[in-house]
């Protein structure tokens, strides 16, 4: 509801940027990849590990953004990044410790 009007305002006042080819496949992208296979992905974790051990892949989910964002986009992680992502894994490794 948030992006609602602005969503509205712009294909008002741009409607050759909203309905083109390039933006269309970015709406099926954004449709398929976190939503269908990111949910089916979460869910036969779920089943395969149960519920308290896939829910530790939501804490990798900054680590993956930072590995796309470098492949896709071509911005690579910064010092900080590789902080981050010790922490995260460590704690994640610490978790699972019996």
């Amino acid at each position: 509801l948030c992006s609602l009007p602005p969503a509205l305002r712009e294909t008002w006042a741009t409607p050759a940027e909203v309905f083109n080819t390039r933006a269309f496949e970015a709406y099926v992208f954004a449709g398929l990849v976190p939503g269908l296979m990111a949910y089916a992905g979460f869910a036969w974790l779920g089943a395969r590990f149960g519920s308290v051990r896939s829910s530790l892949v939501l804490y990798v989910a900054p680590i993956v953004s930072a590995l796309l964002s470098w492949i896709i986009l071509g911005e690579p992680p910064k010092p900080i990044h590789l902080v981050g992502g010790l922490l995260i894994l460590g704690g994640v490794w610490a978790s699972l410790r019996k």
